[in-house]
């Protein structure tokens, strides 16, 4: 059985990777000036609150079915790490000389770590639920690749924003 303190953290973890994504791309909006490329840029900070919002659900739904805490020492919880996702040492410039296409590279590569950590601890838990809303995650994720991977084609070779994908 996976310790509980290692699940809470697990989903700790994934919650920061969306919190920072919707603040990523919150970040980048007053950059774009195209109005395609806002629609884009609060589709994509709309889906980040969306994964936030179930892995809350996860977080609160853990804590109610946990019998206590168990005694042991606690786990190392440094499993990827926010800086190894989201490439902070790339951040202070992100924005600095903004660069649309390297911006939407960018975004590709942290969709990238994201899939990745969730591939790594989507079969976690004993609970089938959580575990079913990490195989989730990465698919949503990779499905975010590919549409970042469009834009980042179409901005490159005509320097045109796509709307964002209506579902």
């Amino acid at each position: 059985m996976v310790r509980t303190d290692r699940v809470l953290g697990t989903i700790q973890q994934a919650m920061e990777i969306e919190r920072f994504g919707y603040g990523f791309y919150n970040s980048m909006r007053p950059f774009v000036k195209d109005t395609k490329g806002q629609k884009f840029i609060s589709y994509l900070a709309n889906l980040e609150l969306q994964h936030l919002h179930w892995l809350e659900e996860a977080y609160t739904k853990q804590l109610i079915n946990m019998d206590a805490f168990d005694e042991a020492e606690p786990t190392n919880m440094s499993l990827i790490g926010k800086d190894e996702i989201f490439l902070v040492d790339n951040m202070p410039d992100m924005f600095k000389d903004f660069d649309p296409v390297g911006a939407i590279e960018y975004a590709i590569k942290v969709e990238q770590k994201s899939v990745e950590f969730y591939e790594r601890y989507q079969d976690l838990s004993d609970d089938d639920n959580l575990n079913e809303l990490f195989k989730k995650l990465v698919d949503f994720e990779r499905d975010h690749i590919k549409i970042l991977e469009s834009q980042f084609e179409s901005l490159k070779n005509n320097g045109e924003w796509e709307a964002p994908p209506k579902h």
